[in-house]
């Protein structure tokens, strides 16, 4: 059974600032007061606006962001694990896509682009996965299409070589890059040998650092993870 852990969604950015306990908003003057004569009641001759009611505290419901390159995992079902470091996310299959999964790593895109203007992908595809179906490569189409604005750059990190690697190949550069979305995407056999793509430019121009002895570590436990999620034949 998947597993899809929610996060909560951003923290409106046009919240309104709290009044202060003076009973006055920030940078606004008050009114003066009519002086009284001797004996006279303390009242002003200028009635005072009513109070606006004090408007109960917002929590913070900001993506709570991972320190020390941990890996934050989304979603880990039989073939598939969905995580994510800061605004790098991390997609793992060893086994036919299904809509399914990508409606998962959807989930999480549309929460971190809340919080991050531009995010990257590392793409992990284990040896002699199978290309997906017609719901899945059309479920992957849409999420490409409505997301292509914030994404940054995408690593394909194939597990493997010979013809069956060309093929998935082609099927995900495909999907990148010949529809026309802007964004970088390149493959590579191995996380390691996409580091040196991958950190530069997404540190320079996203403005999130990341090193790659995180993205290292990030892939290990996404294997992990993938061999604890797919149950053994």
């Amino acid at each position: 059974m998947s597993r899809l852990f929610e996060l909560p969604s951003r923290r409106p950015n046009s919240a309104i600032p709290q009044a202060r306990a003076s009973g006055t908003w920030s940078g606004a003057s008050r009114a003066p007061r009519a002086s009284s004569a001797p004996g006279a009641s303390r009242t002003s001759s200028t009635p005072r606006a009513s109070r606006a009611p004090a408007r109960p505290r917002q929590e913070s419901v900001e993506i709570e962001r991972p320190t020390d390159g941990d890996l934050v995992i989304h979603y880990a079902a039989p073939g598939c694990v969905i995580g994510h470091i800061r605004n790098v996310t991390f997609s793992a299959w060893n086994t036919m896509p299904t809509a399914e999964h990508v409606q998962a790593f959807m989930a999480l895109a549309e929460q971190l682009r809340a919080v991050y203007p531009k995010n990257s992908n590392v793409t992990l595809v284990m040896r002699e996965t199978e290309l997906p179906g017609a719901e899945a490569r059309g479920a992957l189409e849409e999420l490409t299409a409505q997301y292509a604005r914030y994404i940054h750059s995408v690593a394909l990190v194939i597990d493997g070589d010979g013809f069956w690697a060309s093929m998935i190949r082609s099927f995900l550069t495909g999907l990148h890059l010949l529809r026309g979305h802007g964004y970088r995407c390149k493959a590579f056999p191995s996380a390691a040998e996409a580091n040196p793509w991958l950190v530069p430019v997404h540190n320079a121009e996203t403005g999130v650092s990341v090193t790659a002895r995180e993205i290292d570590a990030a892939c290990e436990a996404i294997y992990r993870r993938m061999h604890m999620a797919t149950p053994s034949s």
